[in-house]
């Protein structure tokens, strides 16, 4: 099933921030639209955090910039109410040539848990432990794949990948827990489920590429085959399929920025039902809890804008930031149990920038 991409009114996002923003009353939920609500958290910065990693609650972790923080390393502020933390051992250990790199970090129980690795072997890998007023604890990872793959967070515990096809299952003591191998792939990427039951690797064996789906487990429970003519942008699974962002029909040698962009979506229990909604251009993706977040990147029209889907229309509907036009740069998308954050620099309608976070929380 082929659909165009569906656009709408101000519609109820719109009304909900408004209502936000002016104390007016938003107009009911239309038929069909997302329910989640976006709310500006924290706007108008003092200080330029550096780059944003994770959240919980009103909570906003960053991991500093160089160029950008002052004499001490300090750049801890509060804004509204709302906390965007890190703190001078940030600067001093994670980032500077010596030190290491977060590479993804999660954060639950005000305590946030990072995986560190510096790609160019100054250090080994590790697991950190950091809250707010204390000092960071590193966690040795006693890891035996080689370190050209990635990380992530699933269900708490920490999954390593490797380009070889090997995975690794870490729990918060640093204890390694179980393995899995599967040498006939080449992982490429990685997308873990909200909720950490499943993750998808994006994997190639030769000139296939394929979905190679685990349990939390480690068990190989499912492969969803990749069309030779398509070239993948981003993906993520939820609790009922894969969805993923590509170009389509793509001719061999033909450049694959002139072809159709699609979002598509496969069902675990059907995933020859395949559905396809046409693209202004390629985009990147985020999911939770069943809401999908689409921001297309390679589009001089939906360029600097965002879009909620709704998965029982299957169709795309753009997200209101009220004041603010659009995305200037810096844009950067981090999920949570209950919605998502966007932090980003954004362009008014006199395109003056501001530095803000847009919260859209699940209703």
């Amino acid at each position: 099933m082929r659909i165009s991409l569906y656009r709408t009114g101000a519609g109820f996002l719109a009304g909900v921030l408004l209502a936000v923003l002016t104390g007016c009353r938003a107009e009911p939920a239309m038929s069909g639209e997302a329910e989640v609500t976006p709310v500006l958290i924290m706007e108008n910065l003092d200080h330029d955090p550096g780059h944003f990693i994770a959240a919980e609650g009103e909570t906003l972790y960053f991991v500093p910039d160089r160029q950008t923080v002052d004499e001490e390393g300090n750049v801890t502020f509060s804004s509204d109410g709302v906390v965007a933390w890190n703190g001078s051992e940030w600067q001093e250990l994670y980032h500077s040539p010596e030190g290491q790199w977060i590479q993804t970090a999660t954060a639950a129980g005000g305590t946030l848990w990072a995986y560190a690795y510096d790609y160019a072997g100054w250090s080994d890998p590790v697991l950190l432990r950091l809250s707010p007023g204390q000092e960071p604890v590193e966690l040795p990872l006693d890891s035996t794949i080689p370190m050209d793959g990635g990380a992530a967070f699933s269900g708490g515990e920490l999954v390593l990948w490797s380009r070889s096809g090997e995975l690794e299952w870490f729990d918060q003591s640093g204890t390694l827990r179980r393995t899995a191998a599967d040498p006939e792939y080449q992982f490429m990427d990685l997308a873990v489920e909200t909720g950490g039951e499943r993750l998808a690797l994006f994997a190639e064996n030769g000139e296939q590429a394929a979905f190679r789906v685990y349990d939390r487990e480690g068990t190989l429970v499912q492969t969803i085959g990749f069309p030779a003519d398509r070239r993948i942008y981003s993906y993520r699974i939820t609790e009922t399929g894969l969805w993923y962002i590509a170009a389509i029909d793509v001719v061999e040698d033909e450049d694959s920025l002139t072809a159709q962009k699609r979002l598509v979506y496969v069902p675990f229990d059907r995933p020859e039902e395949e559905q396809l909604l046409k693209l202004t251009g390629d985009g990147l993706l985020y999911a939770n809890n069943g809401n999908l977040l689409v921001r297309p990147v390679g589009s001089y029209q939906d360029g600097d804008r965002y879009f909620l889907l709704e998965p029982e229309n299957f169709t795309l509907n753009p997200v209101d930031t009220g004041s603010y036009t659009g995305v200037h740069r810096r844009a950067q998308v981090v999920t949570v149990p209950d919605g998502f954050y966007i932090f980003a620099d954004w362009l008014d309608e006199c395109y003056d920038v501001h530095r803000a976070a847009l919260r859209l929380q699940n209703e």
